[in-house]
């Protein structure tokens, strides 16, 4: 689940260029669905400590529930590779977007991607999750209610901050109970803080059913 909140217009920085989506199959027995992930959109932010972290958007378009899993690899301007890194995210439901988080140690400029993807093992629920976000004082202030019938477990909200089209900070919460879950009908709501000026935001929402 994913909303851009006010009428800004979100756009990929400028200096990434993807070189490719690769596809290769998981063999366990199950349908490989890597054809049917499809790259949205990725965002970069560099901490005060020079560290550069890269935010991918994947959307499932198949009809199933797929485990995705996402290999990287960066280079610089002259076509070297800077770093590799590789992320992975549960139970992503059908015509649902998800985000993943890589992290390097230099700046680059060019991203290669390899996707792979398999029928999920644990029930959809983020299709299930309703949200809403207010702005206070550096921060939004994000209540998420389950719909569903089923608890919603390891609930994360991913919020990327932008000023100006640029991202500027990027935040994450886990929204559960004691148990790790939102239960039926139940809400959470927490805050997610900016220390930046921003203008507009975007939240992608995680988390698995039961396995089934």
């Amino acid at each position: 689940m994913v909303a851009v909140k006010r009428a800004f217009l979100v756009c990929a920085l400028v200096l990434l260029a993807i070189v490719g989506v690769g596809h290769s199959a998981i063999v366990h027995g199950q349908t490989d669905y890597s054809h049917a992930v499809r790259f949205v959109d990725h965002y970069t932010y560099t901490s005060s400590t020079g560290r550069v972290y890269l935010y991918s958007i994947f959307q499932n378009a198949s009809p199933e529930t797929l485990d995705v899993y996402a290999s990287v690899k960066v280079f610089n301007a002259a076509g070297q590779i800077v770093g590799a890194k590789s992320n992975d995210e549960r139970a992503v439901p059908p015509g649902e977007k998800t985000i993943m988080q890589f992290y390097f140690d230099e700046p680059f400029t060019t991203v290669e991607y390899n996707v792979e993807a398999e029928e999920s093992w644990y029930t959809p629920v983020i299709q299930n999750l309703a949200f809403e976000s207010h702005t206070a004082l550096k921060k939004e202030i994000v209540s998420v209610i389950n719909h569903g019938h089923e608890p919603a477990r390891y609930v994360k909200v991913h919020c990327l901050f932008f000023n100006v089209d640029e991202l500027v900070y990027y935040n994450s919460r886990y929204f559960t109970d004691r148990h790790d879950e939102i239960k039926p009908g139940k809400e959470i709501t927490q805050e997610l803080s900016c220390p930046h000026p921003y203008d507009s935001i975007m939240l992608i929402l995680t988390g698995r059913g039961s396995a089934r």
